[in-house]
């Protein structure tokens, strides 16, 4: 009889461990997938890094910037709301990743038209870099 409540209790305490461990995750993929000043920040930052490497020729630079990218926190925001079905958590991811796609967009716009209109050494003679032409698919 007290094997069988040993055994009953070592259950009850795994399924609060597994739950405790699925909780943590969610709450995981959900803090990465948030909008935050420091998402905004490495959005930013990445963005600076890409648009640095692709004037000045820089392959390092572009790869850096995609490590910098936090992108991946909300596109697994939305791939583990979509598999948990938590609509909250797909929403967040959302608009997250839209918020970022834009700003990144937004800040290429701006940085084109700075350097597109500037005798800056990157001016207009320099325009096409290689990396540039690379990832062009016209």
């Amino acid at each position: 009889d007290e094997c069988e409540e040993n055994s009953k209790w070592n259950n009850f305490v795994d399924s609060i461990r597994s739950k405790l461990t699925v909780k943590q995750v969610v709450d995981g993929v959900r803090a990465g997938g948030s909008l935050s000043f420091d998402y905004l920040l490495l959005i930013v930052t990445a963005d600076s890094l890409a648009a640095l490497g692709l004037v000045e020729n820089n392959a390092p630079n572009i790869v850096a910037a995609m490590l910098v990218s936090p992108l991946m926190g909300p596109v697994m925001s939305i791939t583990f709301g979509t598999i948990i079905a938590d609509r909250e958590l797909v929403k967040v991811g959302f608009t997250a990743l839209a918020l970022g796609m834009f700003i990144s967009i937004l800040f290429g716009f701006i940085f084109g038209l700075i350097l597109g209109t500037t005798d800056m050494p990157w001016g207009f003679g320099d325009f096409p870099t290689e990396e540039m032409k690379g990832r062009n698919t016209l």
